[in-house]
């Protein structure tokens, strides 16, 4: 069954609303007093019913689905698997905003807070030169691109990439993909190994929390980089 839109229900909810006050503004005509105080109760009653109907229609919409895979030959040959995160809200009234966007990735006890595809890497490299014409390079971590990488803002129809794990040539891990894999600057924490994984995914935005969805991660035994997958249940 397909649940009404956030706009319907508040629709509903303000015809209702007018329904009940037309329909107390007639029944008692003779007796003023009583109406006057239906009128009264009806109106704070849908005052508060309209006030519902607004908060949902006013409520993030977020649905998720399976991106298309992105291999990085500038990061070493690195293969990521993603999804996209859709805010469907149409934003009634400049609401349905998702402030402080961040995924809540689950599998059995751990949670980790994957990076989103759309915010800067904290990791660069800096070379430093040596004796002769040599070079060494060296990773450096800016720390506040750490923490702003897990979190974004989706207005009213806006959809952004979020990561889930990413897996490396000659390697037969894939590893979740979340900010603190740049430490090292190898990508490789948070590893699992090759076989199929039964995770979920729900987006915590501030206000409120999306339905979480159930995605399967399938990793092949394999060292080749696009041999990992994600799969939408």
């Amino acid at each position: 069954m397909t649940r009404p839109s956030n706009e319907s229900i508040a629709t509903a909810v303000c015809l209702a609303v007018i329904f009940v006050l037309l329909a107390l503004a007639f029944t008692f005509p003779g007796n003023p007093a009583l109406a006057t105080t239906l009128g009264i109760l009806g109106g704070l009653v849908g005052g508060l019913l309209l006030s519902i109907g607004l908060y949902l229609s006013q409520t993030p919409s977020l649905k998720i689905r399976v991106a298309d895979d992105k291999f990085n030959p500038k990061l070493g040959g690195m293969y990521f698997l993603h999804v996209v995160v859709k805010n469907e809200a149409r934003g009634f009234l400049g609401g349905g905003t998702a402030i402080d966007c961040e995924g809540v990735l689950r599998l059995g006890t751990t949670i980790w807070t994957p990076k989103w595809a759309t915010r800067p890497e904290p990791l660069s490299w800096h070379l430093i030169p040596l004796q002769g014409n040599q070079v060494q390079a060296v990773p450096w971590i800016d720390w506040s691109l750490m923490e702003e990488c897990k979190s974004e803002t989706l207005g009213p129809g806006e959809e952004k990439t979020l990561d889930i794990a990413v897996k490396v040539a000659e390697d037969a891990k894939v590893y979740i993909h979340e900010p603190r894999n740049y430490e090292d600057g190898k990508h490789k924490k948070n590893p699992l190994e090759p076989g199929v994984h039964h995770l979920t995914l729900a987006m915590k935005y501030r206000g409120g929390q999306s339905a979480p969805v159930k995605l399967r991660l399938e990793n092949d035994a394999s060292t080749v980089a696009d041999s990992a997958r994600v799969v939408l249940e």
